[in-house]
């Protein structure tokens, strides 16, 4: 009888987890689930250090053995770059404060940065199109760099994309 119950709650609670992960999607601003849906199941791109996915509605635009740049019919864009003389992990933040440094001097309203583990992710938005710069790193000094942009007012249909597009990148 004591495993039965054991059984039964475990079941209930994945049971809820799975249902408020679905609510969850749904809740997701228009489009959002299925842009990031999208990623996965979208075009990768091969270059010589790492891999990527974006949305297959996109179009490659420039490609080389370490860069890639894409954009959609309404605009949205995005680059990566491959660099083995980035910063090291620990330098993130120093980088971050001198992008958006950059950002502001040139106009941009700046977030703060968001460093986690080995991904940083910073928001600027200017002249109606918001740009969401993003660092993945491999190892010390050896990274991804790149920016998702998109007209501002968007955020909640693209950050799932960005994020979809940081969790494809893997390192040769």
């Amino acid at each position: 009888m004591k495993k039965f119950s054991f059984f039964a709650v475990f079941a209930l609670a994945a049971l809820l987890t799975v249902a408020c992960g679905s609510k969850g999607q749904e809740a997701t601003a228009e489009g959002g689930a299925e842009a990031a849906e999208a990623v996965q199941d979208g075009n990768k791109f091969e270059g010589q250090n790492f891999s990527l996915v974006y949305p297959k509605e996109w179009k490659e635009t420039f490609a080389s053995e370490g860069t890639l740049n894409a954009s959609s019919e309404d605009g949205v864009s995005l680059d990566a770059t491959y660099n083995d003389m980035g910063p090291a992990v620990a330098e993130l933040n120093v980088y971050a404060n001198n992008w958006k440094g950059m950002k502001e001097a040139s106009g941009a309203k700046v977030e703060d940065p968001n460093i986690d583990g080995k991904v940083l992710t910073i928001k600027s938005v200017a002249e109606g199109k918001t740009e969401m710069h993003f660092v993945v790193m491999k190892e010390d000094k050896i990274g991804v760099a790149g920016s998702l942009k998109f007209p501002e007012g968007k955020e909640a249909d693209f950050e799932p994309v960005l994020q979809s597009i940081i969790k494809s990148v893997a390192f040769k």
